[in-house]
């Protein structure tokens, strides 16, 4: 048997343990921001579960962007999933 989508959910979070993680709620059944500046390069996005979704929108290098752009980005597609 597989893995639920809630524990995989959990183990991509675990996974990510090296970065700074905030949980942010009220995005699907959950969601946090998870960022890292190390060794010069700068990384990280938001990661949400709803049902049986699990999406993420990361970036690499660039311009940061703030919170608030990682969470119209995760309210645009949660639009989107039925």
């Amino acid at each position: 048997a597989g893995h639920t989508v809630t524990e995989q959910f959990a183990a991509l979070k675990a996974s990510l343990a090296e970065f700074q993680l905030k949980d942010v709620p009220g995005y699907g059944d959950s969601a946090f921001i998870g960022r890292s500046d190390s060794s010069g390069i700068a990384t990280g996005g938001i990661y949400v579960l709803k049902g049986g979704y699990i999406f993420f929108v990361v970036y690499l290098q660039g311009t940061v962007p703030g919170d608030d752009v990682l969470e119209t980005a995760a309210t645009t597609i949660l639009g989107e999933l039925p």
